[in-house]
């Protein structure tokens, strides 16, 4: 893993941990949870002690993204409460998971660059009226 105080490569395992609990995709009408062991590492150069993200985690809950990624297209095609009847979750749970998701999207998404500007009705009737 690389340090992210000061970029050196590490090999160093520090401790392992698991983390329990973790909800993907349900299988046929089966919740599923999932156990993942993740390593702390420890940097020899700055004695830095840190965990690596995994992107199939979602940040600060215990789902997947592609559990979170097929909760927001459920959501958006239904509501909220039927999403959460449908993955087996609490839907006070769903809802919180569900708007941390869509603000961490917004953030990662960058803006997209202007491809081409209109010209708008209004300014095509003044242009033929002056011609």
């Amino acid at each position: 893993a690389v340090c992210p105080q000061c970029g050196a490569v590490c090999e160093d395992v520090h401790q392992t941990r698991e983390r329990q609990g973790i909800r993907d995709l349900p299988v046929a009408d089966r919740a599923v949870e999932l156990r993942v062991r993740v390593s702390q590492f420890s940097c020899g150069p700055c004695g830095h002690e840190f965990t690596p993200p995994i992107p199939e985690l979602a940040e600060g809950t215990h789902a997947t993204e592609r559990f979170l990624s097929r909760a927001a297209e459920l959501i958006r095609h239904g509501d909220l409460a039927n999403a959460a009847k449908f993955l087996r979750t609490p839907e006070k749970t769903l809802h919180n998971w569900y708007y941390a998701w869509v603000k961490r999207q917004q953030q990662t998404t960058p803006a997209q660059p202007i491809k081409q500007i209109g010209i708008d009705e209004l300014s095509l009737k003044k242009s033929t009226v002056n011609s």
